[in-house]
């Protein structure tokens, strides 16, 4: 039986370089995480589970060092029969000239807030379309499902699974998230901080230190740079946009902590820093990717809440492996074969309810 065929439209570039900047394409990811990225992943998966895949207007880079998976075609332009067409959002201008020169029996959209503020209610009331779906990436979503019938979960495939035993012993740390030093919560950037100076004994990796440094400058942050410079063990890793993916999940699976800055607050690395044995700050300003089954955030149950609250067992063995199963059960979802088979039966549903 032949597998649906699939189109995936991935917006720009996914590694978040900015305009008349030279792109650099290191293999399909980088460690940047974004909506871009999360459609690459949901294409590469389809592909990997036997769909004919074509993925649109992304660029791939370097096909001789880093080639096509197989099931995977390149398409510039948005056209084209499927069974299933997948994109980045909704708005009642662009989304629309997305899909109007594709057929497709299943249409889902991804979509970054709640759907009560959607132009896409407007649209759908005015069409009466009963195919087109707003996917969203988390569990933390999930109740939407009952306010809203078009809503779809469609998890971020992350690992091939998750790693049994967390990274306790490391004596590594880890600096992941973009937009750290943003004016509306640099706080919590200061919080991550003051833990480092505190905890000078681990080794730190810093990544996208560049963005640091401008964001920190921009709200007259001078004490900033300096206080990371002075800590002993630091690395400061120099190129702007970060390294390849599989350095990237390399750094995870020896590091102890995530030091992910807050926002947003369903970051995707959050969930790929579980897979790979390493547990990421969460914080208690929005809701996250890290629910269980019954809908209450992991970080509530323990009162992990940010670095303050990870200090409280970072020397807590028992604790901290309890508290890394917690995430690790979330992060499930995340693995190939979860997030492929939560899709698809999401999918089916649909046909015979909505």
């Amino acid at each position: 039986m032949s597998k649906e065929k699939i189109l995936v439209g991935v917006p720009g570039s996914p590694f978040g370089i900015p305009a008349g900047a030279k792109e650099e394409y290191l293999g399909p990811y980088t460690h940047m995480r974004s909506e871009g990225t999360w459609l690459l992943g949901v294409a590469l998966n389809m592909a990997r589970h036997g769909h004919p895949t074509t993925i649109l207007e992304y660029s791939w880079g370097d096909q001789n060092r880093y080639p096509l998976p197989p099931n995977v075609t390149l398409q510039k332009e948005y056209y084209g029969d499927c069974d299933i067409f997948i994109d980045c959002g909704w708005d009642l201008t662009y989304a629309v000239n997305r899909f109007k020169n594709i057929t497709a029996k299943h249409y889902v959209h991804g979509w970054g807030g709640d759907p009560a503020g959607s132009t896409f209610l407007e649209w759908q009331s005015k069409t009466g379309a009963k195919n087109h779906y707003i996917a969203r990436t988390s569990r933390c979503f999930q109740s939407y499902t009952q306010r809203f019938p078009f809503s779809i979960y469609m998890p971020t495939p992350l690992a091939p699974q998750v790693k049994p035993h967390s990274n306790f012993n490391s004596k590594k740390m880890l600096w992941g998230n973009r937009g750290a030093y943003n004016a509306s919560y640099a706080y919590a950037s200061d919080e991550i901080l003051e833990f480092m100076e505190r905890h000078q004994e681990y080794e730190y990796k810093v990544l996208l230190f560049g963005d640091i440094q401008e964001k920190a400058a921009a709200i007259g942050r001078t004490d900033v740079v300096p206080r990371f410079e002075k800590l002993p063990n630091r690395y400061l890793h120099v190129p702007y946009w970060g390294i390849p993916h599989d350095e990237f999940l390399k750094e995870l699976d020896e590091s102890k902590v995530l030091l992910a800055n807050g926002n947003p607050s369903a970051h995707p690395q959050t969930l790929e820093a579980v897979c790979y044995g390493c547990i990421p700050l969460l914080w208690d300003f929005a809701e996250h990717h890290f629910q269980n089954q019954n809908g209450t955030p992991m970080n509530k149950i323990l009162g992990i809440i940010g670095a303050k609250g990870i200090e409280k067992i970072l020397d807590d063995g028992p604790t901290w492996e309890s508290y890394y199963h917690l995430l690790a059960e979330a992060a499930s979802d995340h693995t190939y074969d979860n997030a492929y088979n939560i899709f698809m039966e999401e999918l089916h549903k649909k046909e015979e309810t909505f």
